[in-house]
């Protein structure tokens, strides 16, 4: 009946896709196209005037449990049933009781309006840019549009301001008029970037949700064509060498989640020390050590001792053996880091917001690396969302090698590259690089060995692709078998 009615009232649109989610997934989503934008409409279970009245009965009766703070979804519906014995609703409660259900999980447990957003794994990014606007979504599958207007308003600046309060209380931080600008994380790892009040906005309070689901794994992105399996090879080749890698991109262009693919190609036995301002990273490693850097919350002498900084962290992680150094979303000083942990050996990943190769190398020699440091580089990768006639996508559109020559001077090399035309990458077949010829130097192998392991593990990510085996344990299995046969 729910999806009869929520037809009848989307039929005079264009609905490009339609689908269950939410709590027990029963909340409908179209994603109508109405000629000029999109929309993500939502439809969630109705209640009758009488059925309401009683939803906030139950709202009051649970808040007030003593044991609210160890509540759980799967005790929801006998805490109702309990709630009704006790408030004579019996009848009413047994008769609507999964919707109730539905709203006490999404308005006590959940993310209130908002919450069938969180739940759908299909949204990226929500964002709100103040009161009375429509919340905005990024799609991972409808890309016709950057952003899709929902059918979720915050009516007023007052439940607005209320909702930004709850999210940093959610976190386990604050925010406040003195310090109304805040970066977190909420306890599923998605990141919030929110606003408070007037203070710092002309439109009031604000906040956006990036969400980060189970992070894709390499040969995800090989099935989506953000890089080709001979790419992904010659990466992997490069991060179990420990190699300084850089990635740049815009803002959105998936720099982080190629990170945390790349880094799940790191041998078990190795130890990955992150940094980040903000926690972004989630990796399922048993050597990785995140660190987090802390701003002083006051203005003061005593205060800004208690900060902790890049520096801080990255003499902390050499002392604890750390093979592997990554910084998330380096843009100024936080780079020296990256560089001083290549120097001393360390393998070091960081992303750089960026939009071309160019203003990425300007703003080093702006930030004052010099050559020496430069040379430590082995390669960046430049990642950028581009608009297909199939919608937005994500392409690694360059990976550039760095050597020094025989004169001392530093080279760059575009090894490889996308063509927008046909939506492929160049080269196709395998070629050994200035990096590849000094990777094997530094493991002892031949020439001609690198170049066969280049191939071969890029015909091992191609056959899984084909066979949708995406996972970590099918790639590691099958290049161990290999060498186990070899």
């Amino acid at each position: 009946m729910q999806e009869k009615k929520h037809q009848e009232n989307i039929q005079t649109q264009s609905i490009i896709k339609q689908y269950r989610t939410g709590y027990k997934r029963l909340a409908i989503v179209s994603i109508i196209d109405n000629g000029y934008q999109g929309i993500y409409h939502v439809e969630e279970p109705q209640l009758s005037n009488d059925a309401k009245k009683l939803l906030e009965t139950l709202k009051e009766y649970i808040l007030l449990n003593p044991s609210i703070n160890e509540l759980r979804e799967e005790n929801i519906k006998m805490l109702l049933l309990e709630a009704g014995e006790v408030l004579g609703a019996t009848d009413q409660v047994e008769k609507n009781l999964a919707v109730l259900e539905y709203y006490i999980v999404r308005d006590v447990l959940g993310y209130g309006k908002i919450d069938v957003l969180i739940r759908d794994n299909l949204v990226e990014e929500v964002s709100v840019t103040g009161p009375g606007q429509p919340v905005r979504i990024a799609h991972r599958e409808v890309t016709d549009y950057r952003w899709l207007d929902t059918n979720i308003v915050f009516e007023t600046e007052t439940e607005l301001r209320n909702y930004v309060i709850l999210l940093a209380q959610r976190s386990g931080t604050s925010i406040s008029p003195a310090f109304p600008l805040r970066e977190f994380t909420l306890p599923e790892g998605h990141r919030v970037r929110a606003a408070l009040g007037y203070e710092a906005t002309r439109k009031g309070s604000s906040f956006t949700i990036r969400k980060f689901p189970k992070p894709p794994t390499i040969l995800d992105l090989v099935a989506w064509n953000t890089l080709s399996p001979l790419m992904a090879s010659y990466l992997w080749i490069l991060v179990e060498a420990q190699q300084f890698i850089v990635i740049v991109g815009p803002q959105a262009s998936g720099k982080t989640t190629l990170m945390q693919a790349l880094l799940q190609l790191v041998p078990y036995d190795s130890k990955i020390v992150t940094i980040e301002e903000t926690p972004e990273l989630n990796l399922d490693h048993p050597g990785w050590q995140p660190y987090i850097t802390r701003e002083p919350l006051l203005l003061s002498t005593i205060a800004e001792k208690t900060r902790i900084s890049f520096e801080d962290l990255l003499r902390i992680g050499l002392r604890d053996r750390g093979e592997y150094f990554v910084i998330a979303e380096a843009r100024g000083r936080e780079i020296f880091y990256a560089f001083q942990a290549a120097a001393v050996g360390s393998g070091s990943l960081l992303t750089f917001h960026a939009g071309t190769f160019n203003e990425f190398f300007n703003r080093l020699k702006i930030l004052g690396i010099d050559k020496e440091f430069l040379a430590l580089l082995s390669c960046v990768v430049l990642i950028k969302r581009v608009k297909l006639n199939n919608g937005w996508k994500r392409r690694i559109t360059s990976i550039y090698e760095l050597y020094t020559d025989t004169s001392g001077r530093i080279r760059i090399t575009e090894v490889f590259k996308w063509d927008r035309k046909e939506d492929s990458f160049k080269p196709s077949e395998p070629k050994l690089t200035k990096r590849l010829r000094y990777i094997a130097e530094q493991l002892g192998w031949s020439e001609h060995e690198v170049l066969e392991e280049l191939e071969y593990r890029a015909k091992i990510i191609e056959r899984l692709v084909m066979q949708q085996r995406t996972t970590l344990e099918d790639l590691f299995k099958e290049h161990s078998a290999s060498d186990a046969s070899s």
